[in-house]
């Protein structure tokens, strides 16, 4: 597991866990090189996704999907103002 990266990207909240844990932080010498974020993109629980029997997961991919085709068009910034 342990192995040199001379990069990795990944989602902050991800690189936040797994800075805590002694997994893969053994020595707590893991730092993040630069703090800037190549996009945000904001997160949280719209439904409880179901792809078995409800139709939750169908409806939380179509938010998803039209929230992130906004935010590319640069239509969610204007909304949000």
């Amino acid at each position: 597991l342990r192995q040199e990266c001379s990069l990795v990207v990944q989602p902050v909240m991800l690189y936040e866990l797994q800075r805590r844990n002694i997994k893969y932080n053994e020595d707590c010498s893991m730092s993040r090189v630069s703090v800037g974020t190549l996009q945000y993109i904001g997160g949280g629980w719209m439904t409880k996704v179901d792809y078995g029997t409800k139709c939750t997961s169908l409806l939380s991919d179509a938010l998803a999907s039209h929230m992130l085709a906004l935010q590319a068009e640069g239509d969610l910034d204007a909304y949000m103002d």
